[in-house]
């Protein structure tokens, strides 16, 4: 009884050690492709729609860096994207226009779109907190968003009417999440299951 219990402790720390040289192979391979995925991105995305006629949009009254590119006219409205540079410090973000013809306002805070050579969405992170409109405050904590999961806030407005809103933005302090942490769960469970299933054979 105690050989088997020793044999099976023995083989329990080997399997053991082999999964932590499996990890600690493995964990550069992530870094580096999260890193690289933090790293490219230096621009917080702002996108603008007023929704109602085919006439219905916006016009900048503040000095922001926006475009208006062909897919954001709709015969519904139009809308304006916002790309302002930031960095590992906040960067406040002031913008004033007013709506053009009646519609319904909202606001998106995300991430730029871009996609990896399998066509999938990179998933890059921004940082924004105390996010206000004229002078209402939405939110103060800080928050993390990209493109395909960003906040938005509507607002009804009237030809003309004029909308401020201010909100800080960054980049990630760091992009490990829920979705990271199962992840590295289960290949942690796999690569255990696999170096005890392997070990009986040593």
């Amino acid at each position: 009884m105690k050989i088997r219990k020793r044999i099976g402790l023995k083989r329990f720390i080997i399997s053991l050690l082999i999964t932590g040289v499996l990890v600690y192979l493995a964990a550069p391979i992530y870094s580096k492709s999260q890193n690289k995925i933090i790293s490219e991105n230096k621009i917080a995305r702002i996108d603008i729609q007023n929704k109602g006629c085919k006439d219905t949009g916006i016009k900048f009254l503040s000095a922001n860096n926006h475009s208006k590119p062909d897919w954001c006219k709709k015969e519904n409205g139009s809308c304006s994207i916002l790309s302002e540079k930031i960095s590992n410090k906040w960067k406040k973000i002031d913008v004033k226009f007013k709506a053009v013809k009646d519609g319904n306002v909202t606001i998106y805070l995300r991430s730029p779109y871009k996609k990896d050579n399998k066509n999938n969405i990179y998933k890059m992170l921004v940082d924004y907190k105390d996010f206000s409109i004229n002078g209402k405050n939405i939110f103060k904590k800080q928050a993390s968003f990209w493109h395909n999961e960003p906040y938005k806030y509507s607002i009804k407005a009237k030809d003309g009417e004029v909308i401020k809103f201010s909100v800080q933005a960054k980049k990630p302090s760091s992009d490990w999440n829920n979705v990271d942490r199962l992840m590295l769960l289960s290949v942690l469970i796999l690569a255990f299951l696999l170096s005890y299933k392997l070990v009986q054979y040593v």
